[in-house]
């Protein structure tokens, strides 16, 4: 995350106060997270993905919000999908004590999927 953080800064020239400025957070915040001290919630990973321009689904990858099960995705969903777009705007309203609880639904619908599919086609 210190890398994205600080080619958000540069490439729009932003010091660390403007660059909290620019995500609603304050200053003390981004310190924290450029220390390495704190995580920033997801609510932030649009703005973060934004000032770095680079896809939100590569923030959330690098930051370790979705672990690497991004990278596994099927082509109907990549990253620049409108659907997937939304379901990172959704993601970033959730408190991040709920994020554990998507993950583990998430992970049980990927688990009913695979087992319905082995079952269609066995």
């Amino acid at each position: 995350m210190l890398d994205l953080i600080r080619h958000g800064m540069a490439a729009n020239e932003l010091n660390q106060r403007e660059y909290a400025l620019e995500l609603g957070v304050t200053g003390s915040a981004v310190s924290e997270w450029i220390a390495g001290r704190r995580k920033p919630a997801v609510r932030y990973v649009e703005g973060i993905a934004r000032l770095a321009k680079i896809p939100a689904a590569e923030v959330l990858k690098i930051g370790g919000y979705l672990g690497s099960e991004i990278s596994g995705l099927p082509e109907a969903a990549a990253p620049e999908s409108p659907r997937v777009a939304r379901i990172i705007r959704l993601l970033h309203e959730l408190p991040e004590r709920d994020l554990i609880t998507v993950e583990d639904v998430a992970s049980s619908l990927a688990s009913r999927v695979e087992h319905q599919s082995k079952r269609e086609l066995g």
